[in-house]
């Protein structure tokens, strides 16, 4: 009987002593449910002061008070305190700026219309828009242009020519506008998002040799941070090569100062504008008479004296005239049909009919140019057609007349 109580009294210290080590294992891991559960157990199996110190280490650990919502609240407000003592101050421009540059910034920040922007006829083609995006870019380039809201400037300029330089989204401006609410979720929320980089398109209309940026260079990131400043942000980098990155923008800084024309000169436009101001309208032999077109002070001495030249610009006039013409049609086409639709869901039968009825002025003109050019080239043809019979009838009386003078 002693020998059975020794063995189980052997059995229950080792017993004890597992449940000891389990418990003192959740201790440590932070488990306080199972460390106080096998603590206990370890006790009441075979008592020893290691386990109740564990015990009481456990015990006291479980009924310790959470803290309070307001400390963690205090935590975080020091936490982000500190964060923000760290982050360093944003470098503040201080290179000079003119007045002019002021108004300029100014002009494009009211500017609702983006053809106004950049200063083009809304039916200027995509060379002239091209033209005149490159104009402003190096005019509201960050590196020439510090005055305040040039950066946010230069954005909206590179906005506006994103915009007009896409066949699909000038289409759908033309249509939609900026601001009107239409079946498509409104124009304005599709691309006015940052869905483009205005570093990408300098790049892409001036080539890779003028960098947005670089060794030596200040880079610009556009949109926002993740720092929680927004426009531009200066960029450190090694002046070792900071001459030779250089070089390209000190090159478009020359080429902007002499005024270095990047493209032929339009010789017209067909929207009165600051340049083309003198009224006109086609009259050469061959193209739709009275298209209406503005030229500068220029184009009689250029063009008017010699008829050649003259024919060939009114052709360009009336290929470009009757494109916007066609543009224009099929946007009052659309218009009509939306009308008409709406005043059938309404029931309203009389305005049904006065847009059935409406007047489309673009339409009306487009039949006009068309009618113009099948009765010139139906004219052409019958012309032809005539100098080749009467060709035929003088060889007729010619072989005659030989054939009586022979014997």
């Amino acid at each position: 009987a002693a020998a059975r109580r020794g063995a189980a009294a052997r059995m229950n210290r080792e017993q004890a002593q597992r449940a000891m080590e389990v418990g003192a294992a959740a201790l440590q891991a932070g488990n306080l449910d199972k460390a106080v559960r096998f603590l206990e157990k370890s006790v009441s199996m075979h008592d020893t002061a290691d386990a109740r110190g564990l015990l009481a280490r456990a015990r006291a650990a479980k009924n310790k008070p959470p803290p309070s919502a307001k400390a963690h609240e205090g935590l975080r407000h020091r936490q982000a305190a500190a964060t923000a003592a760290r982050k360093p101050e944003p470098q503040r421009d201080t290179r000079p700026f003119t007045q002019e540059q002021v108004q300029a910034v100014q002009r494009i920040k009211r500017c609702k219309d983006l053809y106004e922007m950049l200063s083009v006829d809304r039916r200027a083609d995509a060379p002239a828009i091209k033209k005149a995006y490159r104009k402003l870019a190096l005019k509201f380039h960050p590196d020439k242009n510090s005055a305040p809201g040039a950066d946010e400037a230069f954005k909206e300029i590179n906005r506006a020519f994103s915009i007009l330089s896409d066949p699909q989204k000038r289409a759908d401006y033309d249509q939609f506008g900026d601001t009107s609410d239409n079946p498509a979720q409104q124009f304005t929320r599709r691309y006015r998002q940052d869905d483009f980089d205005p570093a990408d398109i300098f790049r892409e209309v001036f080539g890779a040799g003028f960098p947005m940026g670089g060794p030596g260079v200040r880079t610009y990131h556009f949109g926002g941070n993740q720092h929680g400043g927004g426009g531009f942000r200066q960029a450190p980098h090694d002046r070792q090569s900071s001459l030779i990155q250089l070089l390209p923008l000190l090159l478009l800084f020359l080429m902007s100062f002499f005024n270095v024309p990047t493209q032929p000169e339009v010789a017209f436009s067909l929207r009165r504008t600051s340049h083309h101001y003198l009224p006109r309208s086609t009259a050469t032999h061959g193209i739709v008479p009275d298209i209406p077109y503005f030229v500068d002070s220029s184009f009689k001495g250029k063009y008017a004296k010699d008829y050649r030249s003259l024919h060939g610009i009114e052709q360009q006039i009336q290929a470009q005239y009757t494109r916007a013409m066609e543009q224009e049609c099929r946007n009052e086409r659309i218009q009509q049909q939306r009308g008409v639709e709406r005043a059938r869901r309404a029931g309203n039968t009389e305005r049904v009919e006065k847009f059935l009825s409406a007047t489309l002025p673009s339409c009306d003109e487009l039949d006009r140019l068309n009618s113009y050019l099948h009765s010139s080239a139906s004219r052409a043809k019958t012309g032809k057609q005539g100098k080749a019979g009467k060709g035929g009838s003088a060889d007729k009386a010619k072989r005659d007349a030989n054939n009586e003078a022979k014997p």
